[in-house]
């Protein structure tokens, strides 16, 4: 999570109340936005984490998933939008998907950067 905005270039930051852990709740910031309330929702030590980000009628749970594949790994990034307004957020949300792909993009740079180090 401390890496998130090294990765995710439209992420300012992310404050957490704790440890890092499942429902460890928190705010996170947009470099265009405002401090929006979230909690860690799920973690597979090595494997996934989880986040939820809690809006107004609704939330957005974004998971980041590393999967063994071919001597290598293979990132996956997916998200649902839950909720009451979940219909108006997709639609507030349009080009969440090109935002997720460019996030995905720098996550795979840091984790390649990563290795290539050791």
């Amino acid at each position: 999570m401390e890496t998130h905005p090294e990765w995710a270039p439209g992420m300012e930051y992310i404050r957490l109340e704790g440890p890092l852990r499942p429902g460890v709740r928190g705010v996170m910031k947009t470099r265009d936005g405002d401090e929006t309330p979230m909690m860690v929702s799920d973690i597979v030590p090595g494997l996934a984490f989880q986040d939820t980000v809690f809006l107004d009628g609704g939330s957005l749970t974004v998971r980041h998933e590393s999967h063994a594949a071919d001597g290598g790994s293979r990132l996956e990034l997916h998200a649902t939008i839950d909720g009451p307004k979940s219909e108006e957020l997709a639609s507030a949300m349009a080009g969440l998907e090109d935002v997720l792909a460019s996030d995905l993009a720098g996550l795979i740079a840091l984790v390649e950067r990563e290795q290539a180090a050791h």
